[in-house]
């Protein structure tokens, strides 16, 4: 496995050029006919820029490409993100407001990892994909789960009635094939994020040396998982962000060896970064105080990271009755009002009734504990989070594109929604729209 998948990729390079000019002819430009997007959850930019030698296969891709941090979404959460990664759109138009929301129907809380594509409200890179008749894969991404036009689709899922439910017969065939046994990988998702990313790995390997599919869209876990579990600078996340470059060169390689190498564009992404935690709120003690010192007896609440989303608050003279209470708790900074959705990007609960009626904001340094015990081994139950406003330097993800048509170039104010719409111009696909990004300036800056 080479650990610097570049040295093959300029040595295939190399490879072609004397072979062309051993027959007499004219070399020409590699056409980008290949479309890889990896996503590495939780791989804060900071980090990424500190640690050079953690990661040398995308260290070399940024040379050799382009590169910058990358804002996320409100609120900087996975679904949301990821949504927003492969639609270039907002949650105010793709409709995924978080990890997860209240059925007002149901009535009950609803976790976006169940549903699959149905959540989605908008149009996909992968849908354009289709449109073109190209060939699609997917490995472990999220909201990707049922979504038609994917050949191969192993869905982000924890419960092996979800996976099952929104996976497809030629990709449990894909796992038969490399020996591993489909309730796997729900089970490998939940509780082995390292074991379940060499997975990811040996899938897509098999998958790319097998069928060659033009668009293949690949989701790493292990980072994200051990941010989380012992806070964003410690050792094992360092072993998570080697572990997770190895990976990437493995999937490189494969390419090589396919001999589609130098076709191949490929992005690099992070949903978000990540904060460390110092104390903890938990949400069920808040609920049951704020639903006694405020009478709002049908007043829901969970929280998506640093975001606490609120249901129930029906009328103008509810939301005063909760908002001094919320700003009395240790750990709000603020309450966002509908009238501020607009300008983080999310939706109006009249329109989109998965929308909160009122959002608390907690400091970046407090975990907000969904669960009953904030405790873990007498420490948090997680040293590091997300969810907060996207401008937080520590929450910046990453965005690195090489291959035909990328130049070396450093960029500077890219989001999240940027990267469909860029991907797609980069191999020639059309992007359904209305998109709420642009593309960015990769290209070559003579071609610019």
């Amino acid at each position: 496995m080479p650990i610097f998948p570049n040295w093959s990729y300029a040595f295939g390079a190399a490879s072609w050029l004397l072979a062309a000019a051993a027959l007499g002819a004219t070399p020409t430009t590699p056409k980008a006919e290949y479309l890889l997007i990896v996503s590495i959850d939780g791989l804060p930019w900071d980090g990424f820029s500190r640690q050079p030698a953690t990661m040398p296969t995308l260290q070399a891709m940024a040379r050799e490409g382009a590169s910058g941090p990358l804002s996320s979404v409100f609120p900087t959460m996975t679904w949301a993100a990821h949504a927003s990664l492969w639609t270039g759109q907002l949650p105010l138009h793709h409709g995924i407001v978080g990890n997860r929301y209240f059925d007002r129907i149901s009535p009950k809380w609803v976790e976006y990892a169940e549903k699959g594509a149905e959540a989605l409200r908008s149009p996909t890179l992968a849908d354009a994909a289709k449109a073109a008749g190209w060939s699609v894969g997917s490995i472990f991404w999220p909201n990707s789960g049922g979504a038609t036009g994917i050949t191969w689709n192993l869905p982000e899922a924890y419960r092996d009635k979800d996976f099952t439910h929104l996976t497809t017969p030629a990709s449990r065939n894909l796992l038969e094939a490399i020996g591993l046994p489909a309730a796997t990988l729900p089970r490998l998702a939940s509780n082995e994020t390292y074991t379940m990313d060499m997975a990811t790995q040996e899938i897509a390997v098999h998958l790319v040396g097998k069928y060659k599919p033009r668009v293949l869209f690949v989701h790493f876990l292990s980072v994200d998982t051990a941010s989380h579990t012992y806070g964003p600078t410690t050792a094992a996340v360092t072993w998570a962000m080697t572990s997770v470059d190895r990976n990437l060169a493995a999937v490189l390689a494969a390419y090589d060896r396919a001999g589609i190498g130098q076709s191949l564009v490929t992005f690099v992404v992070s949903d978000h970064g990540f904060a460390p935690m110092s104390r903890g709120l938990l949400v069920p003690t808040l609920l049951r105080s704020l639903r006694k010192s405020t009478g709002l007896a049908k007043l829901q609440l969970m929280a998506n990271g640093h975001a606490l989303y609120f249901y129930g608050v029906s009328t103008a003279a509810d939301a005063r009755r909760l908002t001094p209470a919320l700003l009395a708790t240790d750990g709000i900074e603020k309450v966002i009002t509908p009238s501020e959705y607009a300008g983080l990007g999310l939706p109006l609960p009249a329109k989109d009734p998965r929308s909160p009626d009122l959002i608390a904001l907690a400091r970046p340094d407090v975990l907000v504990w969904n669960g009953t015990d904030l405790q873990r081994e007498g420490a948090l139950s997680m040293l590091g989070a997300h969810g907060y406003l996207p401008s937080l330097p520590a929450l910046q993800g990453i965005l690195i594109a090489r291959g035909p048509g990328i130049g070396v170039a450093k960029l500077s104010g890219a989001r999240v929604i940027d990267v469909a719409p860029t991907a797609a111009k980069a191999v020639g696909l059309q992007l359904p729209g209305p998109i709420d990004g642009k593309v960015l300036e990769v290209a070559p800056a003579k071609n610019r």
